[in-house]
């Protein structure tokens, strides 16, 4: 969709605005196919009411709210001043153009006929701009960017299409975080390790011309035992790096503090397990009294048993002889069967 906008009395037309543009992004790209450099702010303008809008504010979404109104509603482009003030634009100067290829006049473009018309100011041409061709500006996603008027260039030489405005943003944010200061205290950690360098440096400076001095006053044999015996100092250094982390799980798994701990496990163990032993002692005393108990009872129960079958039988026989000794009227005794 294309906005239109006016700057300085001119009206340029923006295309491939959506309704997530911003007027920033609008901006950016009105001030880089004019050429122009400062702050610069977008107005909604209803009649004699005017509105400033913020960096974030999107246009198709104000000009929605108007509903019927919006064929009434204007932008402007105006610049401000570092009191955030609004100023009059004043165009810069530009470059100086390479020179251009010459042109047939029928596929030189109107508008610049018109920068080459002498005698002509600057607001009659842009009064035979306003008239006629307008210039438009397109935003950065698309490829058909271009400006044409005031800017004098042909179609063949037109002002390329400007970076996206988000990775603009980003770089900017980029470089003003690498350019900020560091933290209080990040800048003294920074300072503690530049000079910790800068002593390791000057060691190792020391080291080396000390051994050069060495080497100077050395012979070459002991040149070559030095260099031997640097070898055996490397090779050890070597082993040692080799041990160390060997040696690092286990001293970071604390095995000593382990052992300590399964020891006092083991004891535990062992407490419970002599009461448990002790336990069984005394159950297997309290089942032998038992079983003694069982025995006696058992004991008791027999001679009971032995005494109730001797009071049965001599009951039986007194019973008997009672019997034999009633009976006188009859010739054959009778026996009792019991």
């Amino acid at each position: 969709m294309e906005l239109k906008i006016n700057i300085d009395g001119l009206e340029r037309s923006v295309s491939g605005v959506t309704e997530n543009t911003t007027c920033s992004q609008i901006i950016y790209a009105l001030a880089h196919a004019t050429s122009q450099r400062g702050r610069f702010v977008m107005v909604e303008k209803y009649r004699n009411v005017e509105r400033r809008l913020a960096p974030t504010d999107r246009p198709l979404e104000t000009l929605q709210k108007w509903r019927e109104h919006a064929a009434n509603v204007t932008f402007q482009m105006l610049r401000v001043d570092q009191n955030d003030a609004i100023c009059d634009l004043v165009d810069e100067a530009l470059p100086p153009e390479p020179s251009k290829p010459y042109l047939h006049p029928k596929q030189m473009s109107t508008s610049s006929m018109i920068a080459s018309l002498p005698g002509k100011s600057a607001a009659g041409q842009q009064q035979q701009l306003e008239n006629g061709q307008r210039s438009t500006s397109s935003l950065p996603t698309y490829t058909s960017t271009g400006v044409t008027g005031t800017l004098g260039r042909s179609s063949n030489n037109r002002r390329p299409p400007p970076p996206d405005y988000m990775s603009v943003m980003e770089n900017k944010k980029i470089m003003l975080g690498a350019a900020t200061f560091p933290q209080n205290d990040d800048f003294d950690d920074f300072q503690r390790q530049v000079s910790h360098f800068f002593q390791k440096i000057c060691s190792i400076i020391n080291f080396r011309a000390d051994v050069n001095k060495l080497a100077e006053t050395m012979t070459p044999q002991e040149i070559a035992d030095y260099l031997v015996q640097e070898e055996e100092l490397r090779q050890l250094l070597k082993q040692q790096k080799n041990l160390r982390a060997i040696l690092k799980p286990m001293i970071a798994a604390n095995w000593p503090q382990q052992y300590q701990i399964e020891l006092k496990k083991s004891h535990k163990l062992k407490a419970s397990l002599a009461s448990t032993k002790e336990a069984i002692k005394k159950t297997q005393s309290d089942i032998k009294r038992v079983e003694e108990s069982e025995r006696e009872l058992l004991k008791k129960l027999a001679e009971f048993k032995t005494e109730d079958m001797g009071d049965e039988n001599s009951e039986l026989s007194e019973t008997s002889f009672d019997l034999g000794c009633s009976s006188t009227g009859t010739s054959t005794p009778q026996t009792l069967i019991a």
